[in-house]
């Protein structure tokens, strides 16, 4: 069983002169159990081995939790790792105690000067972190405890356990993990299990419990909060502020058995009392939405944790336009990557973005001016991209700055927006499905369109390839009327890089049927 807590690698390294970093593990098997082996990825610049002084196996300090470096389960000294690739340790220790805690540390070779040397080791990294954020890497600290990686980041490490009986295997982690701050409490969302750890389907009614873990520091043990039967993967925690509930906050399934899961990604969860830090929170729903009087400033809002959704709320009058503005604040692919949609009064979606590239990719509408209605309210949601309609393969993701701006601004009737596209559902009378364009980041965007009238339709969206044969599964729900986008991540259902070449994308909405060539360039 392999305990893989990251997503896809990125070419970026991860590395600490003169230091080590490091990997938490928590297996969750039942005594006894086998340490198989650890892998990890490593790189150099220039193809030569990936020289680190040393890699240990260790087990926690039981007074601190803090990695036992004196006395380590196994030490390699020096390291020669791969140029650009996994690395395979065998371990082969079996762990007679339940709940023990062990850390795969990776030593760093000394401060180099000024240019960064091409033969310098580094780990590969997981930094968009499309499964989430899982909290356990880290860096040493001089004091021997453990500090957060900055930005946050998956270091590309494994750990392989072999359970002690087929009756042993767990059934696979909870995923997707979000948490959004309404009235008193948090309401979270995850995908319930569906398989085993080793692949095989779930008998029936397997799923028993899935408990809400918190963790007050990296070296704490982790201690049950709350829980659920976890079938329809929600769950709401009440009275945080009478709570000591900060710190991390992660998932974990139970299978009839008593077979615990690995757990999920984390929620970075502060104390969510009302303070200079949160002014809005909570305006997690449409009834707490913050309202703005307009003209308004641009107003600096965060989105925490991971999964959070923002609401406000104005007027606007008959023939106005509604211009709304987004930006996440933060270096590159470190800051959030925000959705923007606006309901009118009656809660139709009547204009919504991927704001992927930014501030001044947001939403545009004219209110109609037909008759002499008096001014109506609108609904502004602000959320980060991971975990919405918009990607449905990403999770909700935490941020090095969550921070964001935005602003709100009215154009009255006899003013125009030249150059821009209105969105609007009103304007809308057929179905419409087209490909909108491939982002940086290698993402191929879809967009497509349903007017009031197909309110309420199945909406089917699929990826194949040119010998006809599934590759991926975006949507299969209800559709709701409005503007909608859709970004494949290029991977397949099963999690696998697609290749690069041609794919066609096909869309369904009632007796609507529309396909679209894709081009997936690596």
């Amino acid at each position: 069983m392999e305990i893989a807590q990251y997503g896809i690698p990125e070419n970026e390294g991860s590395f600490t002169s003169s230091g080590i970093q490091v990997v938490r593990f928590d297996p969750p098997f039942a005594p006894p159990y086998t340490i198989t082996k650890i892998a990890f990825a490593s790189a150099t610049l220039n193809g030569v081995p990936a020289v680190f002084p040393s890699v240990r196996l260790c087990g926690a300090d039981p007074a601190t939790g803090a990695p036992l470096l004196s006395s380590p389960l196994l030490q390699i000294t020096p390291y020669s790792g791969t140029a650009a690739g996994m690395n395979e340790v065998p371990i082969n220790i079996t762990v007679s105690d339940s709940g023990s805690i062990f850390y795969w540390c990776v030593e760093f070779p000394s401060r180099f000067t000024t240019d960064f040397p091409n033969n310098y080791p580094y780990l590969q990294m997981d930094s968009d972190m499309e499964r989430g954020y899982f909290d356990n890497s880290f860096q040493l600290t001089s004091s021997g405890t453990l500090g957060s990686l900055l930005p946050l980041r998956n270091l590309i490490v494994s750990m392989f356990c072999r359970p002690s009986s087929e009756e042993r295997v767990p059934i696979e982690a909870t995923s997707d993990l979000g948490g959004n701050r309404i009235g008193t409490g948090m309401d979270l969302s995850f995908v319930p299990p569906r398989r085993r750890a080793d692949g095989e389907e779930l008998p029936g009614n397997s799923l028993v419990l899935v408990d809400v873990l918190r963790r007050s520091s990296p070296q704490a043990h982790w201690q049950v909060l709350t829980g659920t039967d976890g079938r329809w993967g929600r769950l709401f925690v009440d009275s945080l502020a009478n709570a000591n509930i900060g710190g991390s906050w992660t998932t974990q399934a139970m299978d009839r058995m008593g077979n615990r899961a690995i757990t999920s990604s984390v929620l970075l969860v502060a104390p969510f009392l009302r303070s200079d830090a949160y002014p809005d929170e909570p305006n997690g729903t449409p009834a707490e939405a913050t309202p703005l009087s307009l003209p308004m400033d641009p107003r600096d809002e965060t989105l925490v944790p991971a999964g959070d959704r923002d609401f406000f709320r104005f007027v606007a009058a008959p023939g106005d336009t509604i211009v709304a503005d987004a930006g996440g604040v933060g270096p590159g692919a470190h800051r959030p990557d925000l959705v923007i949609t606006l309901s009118d009064s009656r809660g139709r979606i009547v204009a919504s973005h991927d704001n992927s590239l930014g501030f001044g990719n947001g939403v545009r509408y004219r209110v109609p001016s037909r008759g002499r209605g008096s001014t109506q309210e609108f609904i502004l949601q602000i959320s980060e991209k991971g975990g919405s309609l918009f990607a449905p393969g990403i999770a909700p993701r935490e941020f090095f700055s969550p921070h964001y701006i935005f602003h709100v601004r009215l154009i009255t009737e006899g003013f125009s927006l030249a150059g821009h596209s209105l969105s609007t559902v009103a304007k809308v009378e057929q179905i419409s499905f087209h490909a909108a364009g491939e982002l940086p980041t290698g993402e191929i965007r879809l967009a497509y369109v349903l007017p009031q009238a197909a309110n309420g339709e199945r909406v089917h969206l699929r990826i194949y390839d040119v010998q006809g044969r599934l590759a991926r599964t975006l949507l299969d729900r209800t559709g709701r009327a409005g503007s909608h986008i859709v970004a494949w991540d290029g991977l397949t259902d099963r999690g696998c890089r697609a290749g690069s070449g041609v794919y066609y994308a096909r869309f369904r909405a009632g007796a609507f049927e529309a396909r679209e060539k894709l081009v997936l360039m690596r």
